[in-house]
């Protein structure tokens, strides 16, 4: 986390960066030669916003908010990936279609994958919207295996999921957040970027992709399940989020911005936590994880939340912990013996 003078020393070059068009241009070109080698993976479904996403990243610099400003990725190195659901039937299959005719139209290729995503939440009982989720990241993630394994050059490293997230996508993460009572983590919503998966337009609201591409007569499908209110995230965007704009019309980028300062926030108590835990940690294997309980029960407890918090993500990978799980576990260190049992996703 750096210092206020630090942190508003970035913010004001980042404003005038900004204002500096032909300066902002001239630190692309200056950047290109070390970023754009970097294999991309655009993760594409057909809407507005990934399409959007795909004819920016082929004929226009992004900025992927990595701090290295507006960067052009060399066209080469660009791939993406399409995951068919399986839940629209010949809708979907145009979908895939569509976004490969596009591909192959503008020279990038594109890797198409076909998943039952609702016989896979059935098998695990799960949400089918999560699960789908999960199902694009992992495909991204064996994608990029397959791509380090064909260029193991030093820049093959550094290769990027690029996703399109939107204004509105973080304002209503934000809110269904909310609803579901998320701590400082959930709050940061949608993050700009995490690992290796990038969001390069978060600045952007939905209206303003749909603009862009109809600027330029470009094509996107609809995807009729977005307007399907037994969804949460439509039930948001179609039933709360227009109340709300009536009171406030700069609601979507409101929410953005609490959800930054939200980040910084969040960043910095992470930090902590992670130092606590290594200064607290008594042994360690791969399965376990020994902590000094004395010496636990005597952090601050914002702190020791977040130390459980990070324990069970290193352990259980897929353990899915609410408030009251972490305070399940405090509550036997500071008793000095118990057990807690932790959830885990299906």
């Amino acid at each position: 986390m750096p210092s206020v003078h630090a942190y508003f020393n970035k913010k004001n070059a980042l404003v005038a960066k900004d204002q500096a068009d032909g300066l902002r241009r001239g630190q692309a070109e200056n950047s290109r030669r070390g970023q754009a080698a970097a294999p991309v993976i655009l993760m594409v479904s057909g809407g507005a916003d990934s399409m959007a996403l795909l004819h920016m990243a082929a004929t226009e610099p992004l900025d992927l908010g990595d701090g290295a400003g507006l960067v052009r990725v060399a066209k080469e190195h660009l791939h993406v990936l399409h995951v068919n659901h399986l839940l629209r039937g010949e809708d979907a299959d145009a979908d895939q279609h569509f976004v490969q005719e596009t591909c192959d139209s503008l020279g990038i290729p594109c890797t198409a994958l076909r998943v039952d995503v609702a016989k896979l939440a059935q098998e695990r009982d799960g949400n089918v919207e999560e699960i789908g989720r999960r199902v694009r990241y992992d495909a991204a993630r064996e994608l990029a295996q397959k791509n380090f394994a064909l260029n193991r050059g030093f820049l093959a490293r550094r290769q990027r999921f690029l996703t399109a997230h939107t204004a509105d996508d973080r304002a209503e993460t934000f809110m269904m957040n909310v609803m579901r009572g998320s701590g400082m983590s959930g709050l940061t919503s949608i993050p700009r970027h995490r690992g290796l998966i990038y969001r390069p337009l978060l600045d952007y609201t939905h209206d303003q992709l749909k603009d862009w591409l109809k600027a330029r007569t470009l094509d996107w499908h609809e995807d009729a399940t977005n307007t399907d209110t037994h969804y949460l995230r439509a039930y948001m965007r179609h039933n709360v989020f227009p109340l709300l704009k009536a009171r406030n019309p700069l609601l979507v980028q409101t929410v953005s911005k609490i959800a930054d300062l939200m980040t910084d926030e969040d960043d910095y108590l992470e930090g902590k936590a992670a130092r606590k835990l290594r200064q607290i940690t008594l042994r360690k294997s791969e399965s376990s994880l020994v902590l000094d309980a004395l010496k636990l029960s005597s952090t601050d407890v914002v702190i020791a939340r977040r130390v459980v918090r990070i324990v069970a993500r290193q352990l259980i990978p897929e353990a899915w912990l609410e408030f009251r799980h972490v305070d399940a576990v405090l509550e036997a260190v500071a008793a000095g013996v118990g057990v807690a049992n932790l959830p885990q996703k299906s």
